[in-house]
């Protein structure tokens, strides 16, 4: 159960189209078990976004481009120029 659920998350977080109660009974589970698995998902995700955006400073650092820092994470320059200095 407490894998479905998790690929269950991973596969429609993007274009979430679900109500909490919906999923609860879905998978029989409780609505705050559900809200526990997403914000758990919230918090791996940030972690993910933190690391690339370590990952994008330290390149810049190194004297990269915004456009060569852009190609390496197939986004333009300009959101690369809005993720280093904090325009999310």
């Amino acid at each position: 159960m407490k894998k479905e659920l998790i690929d269950f998350i991973n596969e429609n977080f993007n274009n979430w189209t679900y109500d909490v109660k919906d999923i609860a009974e879905k998978f029989d589970i409780s609505v705050p078990t559900v809200y526990r698995y997403l914000s758990l998902y919230n918090v791996k995700k940030k972690k993910e976004e933190d690391s690339r955006l370590e990952e994008i400073t330290k390149m810049r650092n190194e004297g990269k481009t915004y456009e060569e820092i852009g190609a390496r994470f197939n986004v333009s320059r300009q959101r690369i120029e809005q993720l280093i200095h904090g325009y999310n």
